[in-house]
């Protein structure tokens, strides 16, 4: 009798200390639900000519409802070309809506000379909160600046590897 209490009470003890730490260290689905919910989509020489529209669609399953979807794209992106004055703008949307909260996930390129550049790799990436739990379209999308500038003659994936990371993350927010 007294050495199967002698192992409840041990077991007892173990089972509280592993409760004390997933709250102390932040373990477990209370403190970091998003854990290891990565994907990466890559694509080789998209080559896309496209000045507005969508470059690439994928579909994420988002496994919390709490949780934030961080995407990063990487890869070649050129603005400009021809004429001078140009400008191009990149951009995530979410089921069809671009991030709101805390902004817009966007980059763009502004040209003021006549030339047909590649510069890439290219980043462009940030963290988007309050999207729904279940499937979201992704859209990495091409068009005009948003400063007024004339579009400009755009180039997505030339001769390299795209690369578009989704990461579902705790939504934990700066200022």
């Amino acid at each position: 009798m007294k050495h199967t209490m002698v192992v409840v009470l041990i077991f007892f003890l173990v089972a509280c200390h592993a409760q004390v730490m997933n709250v102390y260290y932040g373990w477990g689905h209370a403190k970091n639900p998003a854990k290891n919910s990565i994907m990466q989509y890559t694509w080789r020489n998209i080559n896309s000519d496209t000045n507005s529209g969508i470059i690439k669609t994928v579909t994420y399953r988002k496994k919390y409802r709490k949780s934030a979807l961080k995407v990063s794209w990487t890869g070649d992106l050129r603005g400009s070309g021809y004429e001078a004055k140009k400008c191009n703008r990149w951009w995530f949307t979410f089921n069809d809506h671009e991030c709101t909260n805390p902004n817009k996930i966007d980059a763009q390129f502004y040209s003021s000379i006549s030339q047909n550049l590649h510069v890439g790799p290219r980043v462009v990436q940030g963290i988007c909160h309050g999207l729904p739990k279940g499937n979201i379209k992704v859209d990495f999308r091409i068009g005009k600046c948003m400063t007024g500038q004339a579009l400009g003659n755009g180039y997505t994936g030339w001769a390299s590897t795209s690369m578009l990371l989704i990461e579902e993350v705790n939504a934990i927010k700066g200022n």
